[in-house]
């Protein structure tokens, strides 16, 4: 059972003008919903003029699959940073891609390792990707073939890449696998994350040289005109939200995280007890917040 600190003395109220979320596993449930007291929390945030971003690994395309329409947010930040959209306008404001060079040495960095891997394509539109998988992929990576079947096909030999907005690799639960991987990676960003498909797989993604969410992060605050660190409040969940959280005041991780990241910052309850609404209520709304009309 994770240990919390006690909310009313851990948190202080904070002049808050952005906060930015995680989504699966955060501001999501275990079902991939979002508790009625998250969007209670996130309306009552607009009411008060504090900007409100969502901070995903996720594409625009699967997070509108996710987020239904009006879902009270103003940002996306995708693509573990790759890209910013005003929400829900679709407006693309800010967007990385790899350069052909790296993204053909990335390509035969992991056929080279032997990992299943997909080459995704430009913003917005990167949820469509090709692929290339060993003679026997593991089972999370042929899960992410049928998950996105109509939008993927097989990377041909010799075949152009065309803009690559990231590369997303499929191993096992291994850590020093993926180190070892990682280690090897040249001119381009490493973010590692646990698959949201099976909780365990290891996605090895690789971005554009300085792309991550807390990249992400950086530029909004900047197109916000110059939000500073004090100002930001955030949660996250995984190892792909590290960025992000690393060096901010006020950076919180939900019980359900890796032990690794509950060592290294506050928690707030799981994601399936709302844990984004208590830490809302209790950092800036104080016991304002009541959501009566908000029912599961």
């Amino acid at each position: 059972m994770a240990l919390y600190l006690p909310l009313r003395l851990a948190f202080v109220r904070m002049d808050l003008k952005l906060v930015v979320t995680d989504l699966d596993g955060t501001l999501l449930d275990a079902r991939g919903h979002c508790p009625a007291a998250n969007r209670c929390a996130l309306e009552r945030l607009g009411e008060l003029g504090v900007v409100r971003a969502v901070a995903t690994g996720r594409s625009p395309y699967s997070a509108r699959l996710t987020l239904p329409e009006g879902f009270p947010i103003d940002y996306l930040i995708f693509s573990s940073g790759a890209g910013v959209m005003r929400w829900p306008e679709g407006e693309v404001l800010a967007a990385q891609h790899l350069d052909d060079s790296t993204a053909r040495g990335l390509v035969g960095l992991l056929s080279t390792h032997g990992v299943d891997f997909m080459v995704h394509g430009p913003i917005p539109r990167n949820h469509e990707f090709r692929f290339r998988a060993t003679g026997s992929p593991a089972p999370d990576f042929v899960r992410r073939l049928e998950r996105y079947a109509g939008h993927a096909s097989p990377l041909l030999d010799g075949e152009p890449l065309g803009q690559v907005s990231q590369l997303v690799g499929i191993i096992a639960g291994d850590p020093v696998r993926f180190a070892d991987i990682a280690r090897r990676v040249r001119g381009a960003s490493v973010v590692r994350s646990t698959s949201p498909l099976d909780g365990s797989s290891i996605w090895i993604e690789l971005f554009a040289l300085g792309v991550s969410k807390g990249s992400g992060v950086g530029w909004l605050c900047r197109h916000l005109g110059g939000i500073a660190p004090q100002q930001v409040l955030l949660l996250g969940n995984d190892y792909n939200d590290l960025d992000m959280l690393r060096g901010m005041p006020h950076a919180y991780v939900v019980a359900n995280a890796p032990a690794e990241l509950l060592r290294q910052f506050p928690s707030v309850p799981s994601n399936v007890e709302a844990g984004f609404a208590q830490l809302v209520q209790r950092v800036v709304l104080g016991d304002s917040m009541k959501c009566v009309n908000h029912k599961e």
